[in-house]
């Protein structure tokens, strides 16, 4: 019988404290700080559970595996239990109780320090070269109200099904080092690859800085599966990889003197080409530091206002409201924003939202 602290064990997942619930460095996110927590029982009864407090990540023992190791289909949990099983039988010493006196060996993965913003942003771009957008990706954009020419200004790709290896490759002759790119890292052949699998394939957002540089990727997932629609473009716990950080995304002008601020890394750039208004994207309610930093910048070009616009998008992002904290302390002021909304049709479709904001129209799409 294994635990999710065998999982975490055979993963090479970071510990930063220990007992039968611990806190790890996030291998989806990358957080450091101890928000990813591990619990293996809960009230006396067995758990297995994970829970990120920064980027949402959640779920049990199997879907961790199954997740960071690429496995899918309806079959994903048995394939995940059975690999697990095996691995662990091969040497890793799985446990028979679950006690938080065990010191088994956990790998070390050789990780790199996140690169910096001008490096990050030249490879994505030249990554973003490479690729193309579906046509289906294309007709889903365009469902949400963007143009063709919105969708290209913006850079949205589709994930490639393979050749990943060979797109790292191109990128080394080119003479770029994929070290600390978030999403790269060394594959088991010692080969460069992008950490891109059959259950995360869908559309590439770039988030994007206050400069206009490209900060990272989300990708909006094809097949959402354990409540996630979003996952980020990330290489942690893996040889030679790099967390995405979760940064905060801006669209619009930088020197308005309103932005407004909502959650995720496609709605915000949706909003935008829909509205003209100037959006920052929080990808979650925990990213406080990375948007006082963000309306800091923005106060100094002349920010005055900040409309918060988080309660409308789902139930748990109401939680956000605390997200106004920072804001004060930049002294930017702030407006939490009432809106009324109704569902109609667009090309036929359900799904757009339109929104009534107090000072005025606009219209953003959810999901």
């Amino acid at each position: 019988m294994f635990n999710i602290s065998d999982v975490a064990n055979l993963l090479g997942i970071k510990r930063l404290t220990e007992g039968n619930s611990f806190n790890v460095v996030c291998p989806f996110c990358g957080d450091t700080r101890g928000k990813m927590n591990f619990r293996i029982v809960k009230d006396g009864e067995l758990a297995n559970t994970y829970h990120c407090f920064k980027c949402g990540a959640h779920g049990n023992m199997l879907t961790l595996y199954a997740d960071l190791m690429g496995i899918c289909g309806v079959d994903r949990y048995k394939i995940a239990y059975r690999e697990i099983k095996t691995a662990l039988h091969e040497g890793a010493g799985c446990r028979n109780s679950y006690d938080s006196s065990f010191t088994g060996t956990m790998t070390q993965i050789e990780e790199e320090e996140t690169a910096s913003l001008e490096k990050r942003s030249q490879i994505y771009q030249r990554l973003i070269e490479m690729l193309s957008l579906s046509e289906t990706h294309r007709r889903k954009l365009m469902d949400r109200g963007l143009t063709s020419n919105q969708i290209e200004a913006f850079h949205f790709r589709s994930t490639p099904v393979h050749g990943t290896e060979g797109l790292a490759r191109r990128l080394i002759k080119e003479g770029y080092s994929l070290a600390g790119i978030p999403g790269f890292y060394m594959n088991q052949n010692q080969n460069w690859d992008i950490a891109l699998y059959r259950n995360n394939q869908g559309i590439l957002c770039p988030a994007y800085s206050i400069s206009g540089k490209i900060e990272g990727f989300q990708i909006r997932l094809d097949a959402p599966h354990d409540d996630k629609k979003y996952l980020w473009l990330s290489s942690t716990n893996k040889k030679r990889g790099a967390g995405s950080k979760s940064p905060v995304s801006f669209v619009g002008n930088p020197f308005d003197k309103t932005v407004r601020v909502t959650e995720g890394i496609l709605k915000p750039i949706v909003a935008h080409a829909l509205s003209g208004y100037s959006f920052l994207g929080t990808p979650g309610v925990n990213q406080y530091k990375s948007l006082e930093k963000a309306l800091a910048v923005l106060k100094e070009n002349g920010l005055e206002w900040s409309w918060n616009t988080l309660t409308w998008t789902n139930s748990w992002i109401s939680a956000a409201m605390v997200i106004i904290s920072p804001l004060l302390v930049v002294n930017v002021r702030t407006r939490s924003v009432t809106m009324e909304g109704r569902f109609v049709k667009r090309n036929g479709k359900s799904g757009t939202r339109f929104v009534r904001v107090a000072a005025g129209s606009m219209r953003a799409v959810t999901g």
